[in-house]
């Protein structure tokens, strides 16, 4: 594989290979890029041509890829952040969210068990868009944060809305039930919601927000 001669050819292929996101991914190029330039204008210093110090650095540096890989924060680290990335949209679009955390749960209720099962989860559905409205004017950077203090200036109405929905579904269900009757789930269905529903009581979780300290003046 040819090597970048140049240090924004090298970043742009040092981006790409980067397992990061937001934040970091930007804070990761950028120290990349200050190590760089400092390498070259050290080449430089030492009587180098600005092209001929730029390779020197890059090639001080490494592979591009090889150099990335050192970042990949692994599994369980991209598996976070990919929850708070959903946790920090659901926090600007509550009805969106909660409808993209519940439709996979009531899909899955639908096609393996019974359509009118999966209605029950309207209530629960309700719940959800209501407490993400209740939250709006909340400055934490997230639903769950938002939720947490939300929680703390109001524990009834947390605990009502929280246990409500979960009451209301159930009724809702015995409701259908009565009605029309349903088949009993097949074992396929508890295979593919003991994961849902561990993602659910994960994105749903109260998390209390630590503010980041304020730097030194």
């Amino acid at each position: 594989m040819t090597r970048p001669t140049t240090i924004e050819a090298f970043l742009e292929g040092f981006e790409r290979a980067l397992k990061l996101s937001g934040r970091r991914r930007r804070r990761v190029v950028d120290e990349a890029r200050d190590h760089l330039i400092e390498a070259r204008d050290r080449g430089m210093s030492a009587g180098l041509d600005t092209r001929a110090a730029e390779i020197a650095a890059i090639e001080a540096f490494g592979d591009p890829v090889a150099v990335a890989s050192r970042f990949d924060p692994g599994l369980l680290a991209r598996l976070s952040s990919e929850v708070d990335r959903f946790d920090r949209w659901r926090a600007v679009h509550p009805t969106a969210g909660s409808t993209a955390e519940l439709a996979p749960t009531a899909l899955a209720i639908a096609a393996l068990w019974s359509p009118f099962v999966a209605l029950s989860f309207l209530p629960v559905w309700a719940i959800f868009v209501w407490i993400g409205r209740q939250l709006r004017g909340r400055h934490e950077p997230g639903y769950r944060y938002r939720l947490w203090g939300w929680k703390q200036e109001h524990p009834a109405a947390y605990q009502l809305a929280t246990n409500g929905g979960g009451l209301l579904g159930v009724a809702t269900y015995f409701a259908l039930e009565f009605l029309a009757g349903s088949p009993h789930p097949t074992p396929w269905l508890f295979v593919i919601l003991a994961p849902l529903v561990l993602l659910g009581w994960i994105l749903n979780g109260p998390r209390r927000y630590r503010s980041p300290a304020a730097p030194a003046a």
